[in-house]
């Protein structure tokens, strides 16, 4: 008795782990389908990317050769008078917004206002030495 006992547990036993190795099987086909759909979204949404990489650099390369165009019809002395400010300050060039300076946010004077729009030659901010537009 106790051996069809021990037998009727293992049968049992094994049964419930048929069941286990059966929903196991299940998750995995279900995981493994999953990670198909994963994979060509990320395919897709990958392409997209290299796409438009490939986009902003065509736009980056125009925008560079431009700006090469745009520089030589600039004098060598205004170059080179920009660069030198460019060396102090990050952003070299400040706009006049409501009588301040938008690099140091200081006041104008109106004599310097004045000097800016009759475009006549470069002005530079008194405070942070920006050239003002």
């Amino acid at each position: 008795m106790r051996c069809e006992k021990v037998t009727r547990e293992n049968d049992d036993r094994a049964l419930k782990l048929m069941e286990e190795l059966e929903d196991l099987k299940k998750t995995l086909s279900a995981e493994k389908q999953e990670i198909v759909i994963m994979k060509r979204e990320y395919n897709q949404k990958r392409l997209k990317t290299l796409e438009e990489i490939d986009k902003i650099n065509l736009e980056l390369e125009r925008v560079n050769e431009e700006k090469k165009q745009l520089k030589n019809n600039i004098s060598s002395e205004l170059l080179d008078k920009y660069e030198k400010v460019k060396k102090q300050k990050k952003e070299p060039v400040a706009f006049i917004l409501n009588g301040k300076c938008s690099g140091c946010r200081m006041d104008v004077s109106v004599m310097v206002i004045r000097e800016v729009n009759r475009h006549e030659s470069l002005v530079y901010c008194e405070s942070c030495g920006r050239i003002l537009i």
